[in-house]
């Protein structure tokens, strides 16, 4: 039996699909990303962002929980984040206009699209922290944009694919 079954597709990419699963084990969601890779040093790259992305501490950073290395692929789990993309906000926000209201609706299915500026802030000051963060441990995202940015119907930012990362020494 394996532990982790997926059980909806998220998105698919160039190298890569994203799937919602289970853990069998603690029967919490995970995100499984299965990277298509074929070459020794392609395999070499995902292990090391996978060990090293899972010294991270850090709320605002989509947490690794397992590696799981198959001939043709690998498994990279990670925490599920159950939100939206910072564009799918900003798409929304274009639409809606912005409230000066400052009431946070934490309802998923009424995600605060019409955000307040005390709102947009604190999303914004996240994202500055965490990088900030990231960058004194000696990790380079590289690939930091929009859609690489998760939010929570509380607020709470969660940078994700590393894939691109560079690690510096500090």
């Amino acid at each position: 039996m394996h532990r982790y079954i997926i059980v909806d597709k998220i998105c698919s990419g160039l190298f890569s699909d994203v799937y919602k699963g289970i853990d069998q084990v603690s029967k919490e969601y995970v995100a499984i990303k299965r990277v298509f890779a074929c070459t020794e040093l392609e395999f070499s790259n995902i292990k090391m962002e996978f060990y090293r992305m899972c010294k991270v501490n850090c709320q605002n950073v989509v947490k690794y929980i397992d590696l799981i290395v198959q001939p043709k692929y690998c498994d990279i789990i990670m925490e599920y984040i159950s939100g939206w993309t910072l564009k799918q906000v900003f798409q929304q926000q274009s639409q809606v206009g912005v409230s000066n209201s400052p009431e946070t609706t934490q309802n998923l299915s009424s995600f605060p699209f019409d955000l307040s500026q005390a709102q947009r802030d604190y999303i914004g000051s996240q994202i500055v922290n965490t990088v900030i963060y990231l960058h004194d441990i000696g990790i380079i995202h590289r690939d930091l944009h929009y859609e690489n940015i998760l939010v929570t119907p509380e607020l709470l930012i969660k940078i994700i694919d590393f894939s691109d990362s560079i690690y510096k020494k500090v």
